[in-house]
């Protein structure tokens, strides 16, 4: 992990937030339970949920 500052830490941990390899942390909040098919996005290689939500931090001492 990236020195960040106690209360970036705190919220690191209260929502298990993990390291993105471009920078910042995140964590999955939502997934739909349904689907999009692939013949719907014919420019993805499966099908995909209807709507996904993370969490994102960026702390001030990274770029992403």
């Amino acid at each position: 992990m990236q020195k960040v500052s106690s209360r970036a830490h705190e919220w690191i941990v209260k929502l298990g937030l993990c390291q993105h390899p471009e920078g910042g942390y995140f964590a999955e909040a939502y997934r739909a339970d349904k689907l999009i098919s692939q013949s719907a996005l014919p420019d993805h290689l499966g099908t995909r949920p209807f709507v996904t939500s993370i969490y994102f931090m960026l702390p001030s001492s990274e770029v992403s």
